[in-house]
């Protein structure tokens, strides 16, 4: 496997829940495409039901022609999802992120979303350092800094809880010196080796498949089940580099979670999310080119039409027909 170079993995939908992803999706790319040095890809993996795969393919082609950037049916990533017509577009996604692992030949590589943006200049060496991932660790004390104190309990209760349904999965317990972390969401680094490792280790302590066993056990993520896998080996800070809550994905200058969860925003109604949320949001402060991430999400769910993006994130990164060249020999 290669240590230099760095894969990706994005799953996409067009029904997907806001049915924005595809237009979501034209705006990651060209973010990847103006911030990502493309010296240091290995393959841009985008996943997607088999019926849409030459509808994604051609716009993948329309933004980028490069060989390495691969549009691929979910069913031939994950054939157990044929079976699985009642699962949500959530988990699968989740089951795909992890099931990528068998195609992916470069060391790591970074989940992603539709509603992913890339906001400053980064290459495989800014995500890896000294053969070590960075991951980004939230605490209680992150969440009652960014919301209201309610709500803070409620995000620590349902990152609880998520903690608790993987120790079954996994069937071993936390270690208790990392109880109280919890770790930043898509997108993350992943070790290819631990996310084979940790699909073997459900497996055998299952009587299907792994992604049988996880199909059938709702509660978990894909994260939490990662992590706690490293932590119960006593392999976390040999695998990766904890830090804070901004180390991948500028957590501080997402847009995470309606506007009634944060302290400063509690007045704005959930009919006016889609015009107040861009509006008020700082893209500059998002897109400076020094500090910790290089990612923010405009969560999909939020519903903020792509367009409205778009106009705000134009001084900083081109529309599709500007986008550089990325043609590779």
């Amino acid at each position: 496997m290669s240590s230099r170079l760095l894969s990706f993995v994005l799953p996409v939908s067009r029904h997907s829940r806001d049915g924005a992803d595809l237009e979501r999706m034209r705006i990651l790319l060209t973010s990847f495409l103006q911030f990502f040095d493309l010296d240091d890809l290995g393959r841009f993996f985008v996943v997607v039901p088999r019926e849409e795969a030459g509808l994604v393919r051609d716009i993948v082609k329309e933004l980028c022609a490069d060989e390495r950037f691969l549009v691929v049916s979910e069913l031939d990533i994950c054939p157990e999802l044929a079976n699985a017509r009642d699962l949500g577009g959530w988990e699968k996604q989740q089951l795909l992120k992890l099931a990528i692992s068998e195609r992916v030949e470069t060391s790591h590589y970074v989940t992603l979303d539709a509603d992913v943006i890339c906001v400053r200049n980064f290459d495989a060496s800014s995500l890896i350092v000294a053969g070590r991932a960075l991951c980004g660790v939230e605490t209680m004390g992150d969440y009652l800094t960014l919301y209201t104190h309610e709500f803070a309990i409620r995000e620590r209760g349902l990152k609880q809880e998520r903690v608790v349904r993987t120790q079954f999965v996994l069937e071993t317990p936390r270690p208790s010196r990392y109880v109280g972390r919890f770790y930043s969401e898509t997108p993350v680094l992943l070790e290819t080796s631990v996310v084979k490792s940790l699909t073997a280790h459900i497996a055998e302590h299952g009587r299907k498949s792994w992604t049988e066993e996880l199909i059938k056990s709702p509660g978990w993520t894909e994260y939490a089940l990662y992590f706690q896998y490293l932590e119960s080996a006593g392999l976390l800070e040999a695998v990766h580099f904890p830090s804070n809550r901004n180390a991948v994905l500028r957590l501080d200058r997402s847009l995470w979670h309606p506007p009634s969860c944060y302290p400063q925003k509690g007045d704005t109604k959930r009919e006016d999310w889609d015009g107040a949320l861009i509006e008020e949001w700082d893209a500059a402060s998002a897109f400076q080119p020094h500090g910790d991430g290089f990612f923010v999400v405009l969560q999909s769910y939020l519903k903020v039409p792509a367009e409205k993006i778009w106009e705000k994130i134009k001084p900083y990164v081109p529309r599709p027909a500007e986008a550089r060249s990325c043609s590779h020999g």
